[in-house]
């Protein structure tokens, strides 16, 4: 025998096993020996003849019979497949199986319905809301779809306006509050004009406070800053000039002057007090006074020291009283010396000149030559024959040997050939027949012995050989001797050649006449004796006879012997001159050296 299967039930051991109709399935637990083994379907479940009961699909309920099962109605739902519920309001289904709440900005006409329906602008509802759509309330804006909120977010419902802005009830967008105005409550038109001093831009709840240094007058939505020069502090109106006394490096800021500082209206900085100016009040600069100065940047001037001045307003230093000017007010101008009177730099009083000096704009050593006797007159030049050294109240005699020429100061020495014994201007030439010595002494040549010296010569001379020297009386010259004379150094006159001897030369002594010649008294040169004669002392010729034969001598000797004598005597003339003309070449230039 086999086991009556499953869902099937078995009356007799000979028959086949019989299957349970639709919509009943058997428990293993009953026996399935009659129909009565086939029991229904649980709710929510089918089957079909001889099958297992089977849950039904989801958002689907079985039918009464457990045949079939039937999908729930539109708008409602099953979670057990037992019995369908319909959707809360604001919810809607399309699986049948869970109701979603409508999307916020959307309205679920019925729970049965499928679609959403956008709310209008002005209306909004939140997500499952069963109201639908509502009128947005004042404060808030209530966009229908996304493309509605201009900031481009997702929000397709209602949203509170943000702080700045303001709406009425049913308001599709929030309202920005304008320039210049701010708006403090959001639920209706609260725009506010901002106060003076204050200012605003666009979607401002709040009036902001004008900061320092800018002014807010409501015209603008922005502050305004002050110009150069001005300033203000928080919350002004307008910007403020600068006033005297003060700097405005910035619109923020006002500062005080200090001391020696000064500045009108409308200046950024303060101003040093200038040179020559003291500033009091900080609010100008005043020109010093006579008699005081200033070098700037002080609130006094100060008074000149003693000895300096000011003679006018507005300097900037006391000026020194200068030399040879005397300051005894320091607000009247220098005071020029009288004459004769001196001053140092910053004098009050003048003092008189110290003697050997002289004025001229002050008081001067007196110049060397020149002499001083009174220092308010101007000074004198030494006259001739007198000097002075710097400084000098008088003139002294120039001293001996020397010569002072007018406007002396070193006496210069007389030079050679001159003298003076003291107290002239120029040196007188040495006197003829006088020695000049360098200190001035004169001393008279040796005339008797030969000694001269011409006017002008330092020294007396020798005078030379065939010269004769005259005296001063005869004009100081020397005077050569005439032809036939002679002078030896020594002598003082002139000589003539005596006979028998010739004196071709003044500066020689005489020459010996040779043998057959003669010479009378002052002869140059000696004469041959004429024929006929002989010559036998050379002083004259005397007639030769035959009495001059000399023993054993024939006439014809003595012929012969008078022919070699003239012949003899030729040649000694001939030797003589050369002799003669070669000792005076010798004496010419021993004469010249």
């Amino acid at each position: 025998c086999v086991a009556c299967p499953a869902n099937f039930y078995c009356t007799g051991n000979r028959t086949l096993p019989n299957p349970c109709g639709a919509g009943t399935s058997t428990n293993a637990l009953t026996s399935r020996t009659a129909s009565s083994a086939c029991a229904l379907c649980a709710n929510g479940y089918t089957s079909t003849e001889g099958e297992s009961c089977v849950q039904c699909a989801a958002g689907t309920i079985s039918s009464a019979d457990r045949t079939t099962c039937t999908m729930c109605p539109d708008g409602q739902y099953t979670t057990t497949n037992t019995a369908c519920s319909t959707c809360a309001a604001g919810t809607a289904t399309t699986d049948h199986v869970t109701c979603l709440p409508c999307t916020s900005g959307y309205a679920c006409p019925t729970q049965n319905s499928v679609t959403e329906v956008a709310c209008t602008p002005g209306y909004y509802s939140s997500i499952g809301s069963p109201l639908g759509c509502v009128e947005c309330v004042a404060g808030d804006a209530c966009p229908a779809t996304a493309a509605d909120w201009t900031s481009g977010s997702s929000y397709n419902s209602l949203y509170t306006c943000p702080l700045g802005t303001y709406s009425l009830a049913g308001s599709r967008v929030c309202t920005a509050c304008p320039a210049r105005f701010y708006c403090p409550d959001r639920t209706y038109d609260s725009r506010t004009p901002c106060p003076l001093g204050s200012y605003s831009a666009a979607s401002a709840s709040v009036c902001t406070t004008c900061p320092a240094g800018s002014y807010c007058d409501n015209t603008t939505d922005s502050p305004i800053a002050c110009p150069p020069s001005t300033f203000s502090a928080t919350g002004a109106t307008n910007c403020t000039t600068c006033p005297a006394g003060f700097a405005c490096p910035s619109a923020t800021s006002i500062i005080a002057c200090v001391a020696g500082q000064y500045s009108l209206d409308g200046e950024q900085t303060c101003t040093s007090c200038p040179a020559g100016y003291y500033c009091p009040s900080a609010t100008a600069a005043v020109p010093c006074a006579p008699g005081t100065a200033s070098p700037g940047g002080l609130g006094t001037c100060a008074a000149c020291a003693t000895g300096y001045y000011a003679n006018i307003s507005g300097l900037t230093t006391c000026g020194q009283c200068p030399a040879e000017y005397y300051c005894p007010d320091a607000v009247a101008s220098p005071i020029p010396c009288d004459v004769g009177y001196t001053s140092a730099l910053g004098a009050q009083t003048c003092t008189l000149c110290a003697a050997g000096t002289y004025w001229n704009r002050g008081c001067f050593p007196c110049p060397a030559g020149r002499f001083c006797p009174d220092p308010q007159s101007p000074s004198m030049e030494c006259p001739g024959g007198t000097l002075s050294t710097l400084g000098s109240t008088g003139c002294s005699l120039c001293p001996a040997a020397m010569y002072c020429p007018n406007g002396t100061s070193v006496a210069i020495p007389c030079v050679i050939g001159t003298y003076s014994l003291g107290g002239l201007a120029s040196c007188t030439a040495c006197p003829a027949d006088y020695a000049c010595t360098v200190d001035g002494t004169l001393t008279m040549c040796d005339l008797t012995n030969g000694y001269y010296s011409p006017i002008g010569d330092a020294s007396c001379h020798l005078c030379p050989a065939g010269q004769v020297c005259l005296s001063a009386a005869g004009g100081n010259v020397t005077k050569t001797c005439d032809p036939g004379t002679y002078r030896l150094s020594g002598s003082i006159t002139c000589l003539a050649c005596p006979p028998g001897y010739m004196c071709p030369y003044s500066q020689f002594g005489p020459m010996r006449c040779p043998k057959g010649t003669y010479a009378g008294v002052a002869e140059v040169a000696c004469t041959s004796c004429p024929a006929g004669t002989a010559c036998l002392n050379r002083t004259q010729p005397i007639a030769v006879s035959y009495t001059h034969l000399r023993a054993h001598e024939t006439p014809e000797h003595l012929v012969c012997r008078l022919l070699l004598e003239k012949k003899k005597k030729k040649t000694i003339v001939k030797k003589t001159t050369m002799l003669t003309q070669k000792r005076r070449t010798n004496r010419r230039a021993k004469y010249l050296i």
